[in-house]
């Protein structure tokens, strides 16, 4: 069981380190919510499990059990050192009022009274007033989800997916390209050939020879299934031979048609 434990805590903090995380950050240790092994209580079924370290800038830390390393987990910092991004959600137009944008705060607060530019639009305005769960406030933190009002500007004008922010402070600019790494989609496919599933469902599959006039068909179905043996190519039999080959190719047609 050691040598399984650190088999895992080895690739689990390769990984974490390749998506951008610190290993010494982050506690790992053994449990089974199950047993209730190493949750609120060390378990005396590890003793070859001697706790768990850690090593931030706000201190060190140790323990043994999962509540230990929840009790010393740091609350996340609203990132309000950066401009201001604020995607919208969508727009809508509220009676006698202007245009009433929706979206969440991402970095910086965010306040009546502020100029914003959205972009790609490239439109400059005033907000008059910020409004969350129908409640006005003077200001608004990264992560809220807001609505707004804005002066001077049409519900046609802006839409969803613009990005509002200020217009003093290094507003949001339209990019001029994106760099994008996309990552293999887990197998669909039901029945996998060889029985290794493919990681990428759009690859061809293998093709198998198709049996030609008057040939058997393949053994194997169209869903791995064995195919009855046919019988021997004699001069009595071609005829039968024949007509069993249409039908299993007819066969194998519609169940591939099959969704």
């Amino acid at each position: 069981m050691a040598k399984r434990y650190k088999e895992i805590l080895k690739e689990v903090s390769s990984y974490i380190k390749k998506i951008g995380y610190n290993p010494d950050t982050a506690a790992f240790m053994p449990i089974s919510d199950w047993h209730g092994v190493n949750m609120l209580e060390p378990s005396a079924n590890m003793p070859w499990f001697k706790g768990w370290k850690v090593t931030c800038k706000d201190g060190n830390a140790s323990g043994t059990t999962l509540l230990e390393a929840l009790d010393f987990s740091l609350p996340p910092t609203h990132p309000t050192d950066t401009p201001l991004r604020l995607p919208l959600q969508d727009v809508y137009k509220i009676g006698d009022i202007s245009s009433v944008p929706v979206g969440r705060v991402e970095t910086d607060a965010f306040k009546p009274g502020m100029g914003v530019t959205f972009t790609p639009v490239n439109i400059t305005t005033e907000v008059k007033s910020v409004e969350m769960h129908h409640e006005a406030l003077s200001e608004v933190l990264p992560e809220d989800n807001v609505s707004f009002n804005v002066k001077n500007m049409s519900v046609k004008d802006v839409r969803r997916g613009n990005v509002a922010g200020d217009s003093k402070n290094d507003p949001p600019m339209e990019a001029a390209g994106f760099q994008l790494r996309l990552a293999p989609p887990p197998s669909r496919d039901p029945h996998p050939i060889g029985g290794v599933a493919s990681a990428n469902p759009m690859a061809p599959r293998p093709s198998r020879p198709a049996p030609q006039w008057g040939e058997p068909p393949h053994p194997m179905g169209p869903f791995g299934q064995t195919s009855p043996a046919p019988h021997k190519k004699t001069k009595g039999s071609l005829e039968i031979v024949e007509r069993r080959s249409m039908n299993q190719r007819t066969a194998n047609a519609a169940a591939q048609s099959c969704p």
